[in-house]
């Protein structure tokens, strides 16, 4: 699904395209924040098992405790596909990320 971000909304899904398409993952969650709501749960789109428990309990924790960025540690390592982030402050840290590769 490279290419292409699809941002739930209230009343159906959205389909947004990437600003660099084939740039990377990142580039699809930068244009996903750019199109959503301020606070926002990002799901990669192959991910079998999505909590919704986690992503609730992460946006609560996020707003509470006033962070950024709430990313979730497995086994394997950070999960930021499966995170909650602050639009307003995680879209310009993300694009300065996309603009420095």
């Amino acid at each position: 699904m490279e290419g292409r971000c699809y941002v739930l909304r209230l009343f159906g899904p959205g389909l947004v395209p990437d600003l660099l398409p084939g740039c990377c993952p990142l580039s699809g969650l930068h244009v996903g924040l750019a199109a959503s709501h301020p606070i926002v749960a990002v799901i990669a789109c192959e991910m079998p098992f999505i909590s919704a428990a986690l992503l609730e309990t992460a946006a609560r924790i996020l707003v509470r405790e006033g962070v950024d960025v709430i990313i979730p540690r497995s086994d394997r390592g950070l999960e930021p596909m499966h995170a909650a982030y602050r639009r307003k402050t995680s879209l310009s840290v993300i694009g300065q990320a996309i603009e420095a590769k």
